[in-house]
């Protein structure tokens, strides 16, 4: 393996890998679940691998597959079904191994790691180049960074992936890969109802949380978003809506692999907004009051140091792309210090409403 995690769910307890599921022990629901810890868990996937790399369809077909991880009691085996997803990513000119989409039946999830959850995204290392698994643990870091500053964030689980074709003896890939939570789990936890995005009224979206995801998008240099409706579709792109108690929209920011901190190697910009590549900073916020801005600002520089040792504590991330997300992260900090960059800044590039 030429990225080994820490792992603590480690395939380690000398029994047979296709067990059948362990029955839940006594008081088991009270247990941990997927997204309760960040240790990396390891797990197994077994399926056709080479009819899943085919299916790049908009209506991929589910196919039958085995998830297997490590329980405290013993191995644990799930049969799930999986199926291909995503927009760039799905193309084979992108990505060799396309993103996945798990769906775990609910007498299969009973009395595991994954009780609750039906659906999760899992994000893959794309090609075979080790760069690309660097790739997937910067983007896992993104999400890490916004969960430090909102709960209304999607959580992730960092997993190293044993990739097996059924019957084989060893398998085809082992890479660092994490899921997603779902919509559904996200609205349910912080009692939040998803909303059809065409309905939104611009008005009712939360200045606060709004502005929040704004100045984020700034820090990890992403462009490719838009909280408003726009002339081509509706509410939102990147963000999902979320309705709260009382009718504010809050959004949610997800898909970070095309911005900055992250820089893989098929992120383009768009040509119209004048940069030449996703590490150069344009900010594409609104045009709000100074101290919506000041406020979001504030908040990600009290957040500084929690984000900054999230990247210095992931071991598996190699020395030289950490200090390239650092040194991009803090430019944004050094940006943010000064009062009149910051003023400059907002106000020749932020949007006014009727953009």
């Amino acid at each position: 393996m030429r990225y080994s995690l820490v792992i603590l769910f480690a395939f380690s307890t000398g029994l047979p890998l296709a067990a059948a599921r362990a029955e839940p022990a006594p008081g088991e629901s009270r247990a941990p679940r997927l997204f309760d810890a960040h240790e990396p868990l390891a797990i197994e996937l077994e399926a056709d691998w080479s009819a899943l790399q085919r299916d790049r369809s908009e209506t991929p077909t589910p196919r039958p597959a085995v998830l297997r991880y490590a329980g405290p009691s013993g191995p644990v085996t799930l049969s799930i079904q999986l199926e291909t997803r995503g927009r760039s990513r799905l193309r084979k000119t992108v990505c060799e191994f396309p993103p996945l989409l798990l769906d775990i039946p609910k007498d299969a999830r009973k009395g595991t790691l994954f009780r609750g959850i039906g659906e999760l995204k899992l994000v893959t290392h794309c090609q075979r180049s080790p760069k690309y698994e660097q790739n997937v643990l910067l983007e896992y870091l993104v999400y890490r960074s916004y969960n430090a500053l909102s709960d209304h964030s999607y959580r992730v689980r960092l997993l190293q992936v044993s990739y097996r074709d059924p019957g084989a003896k060893k398998p085809r890939w082992e890479r660092a890969g994490f899921v997603i939570e779902d919509a559904s789990n996200l609205t349910k936890r912080v009692g939040a109802e998803r909303v059809a995005e065409s309905t939104i009224d611009p008005a009712l979206i939360d200045p606060v949380a709004a502005a929040r995801v704004e100045m984020f998008f700034y820090m990890i240099g992403m462009t490719d978003f838009s909280l408003i409706a726009r002339p081509d579709g509706p509410c939102c792109h990147n963000a999902r809506a979320l309705k709260m108690p009382g009718g504010r929209i809050v959004p949610v920011p997800f898909d970070f692999d095309q911005t900055g901190v992250v820089d893989p190697e098929y992120a383009l910009p768009d040509p119209r907004l004048g940069i030449r590549s996703v590490t150069q900073r344009k900010f594409r916020g609104m045009c709000r009051p100074s101290g919506e801005h000041a406020a979001a600002i504030a908040e990600l520089q009290a957040k500084r140091a929690e984000i900054t040792a999230l990247f210095d504590g992931l071991a598996n991330l190699m020395q030289a792309r950490r200090q390239r997300a650092l040194k991009f992260i803090e430019g944004f900090y050094t940006w943010a210090a000064d009062g009149q960059k910051v003023e400059k800044t907002l106000s020749a590039e932020c949007r006014q409403k009727s953009a």
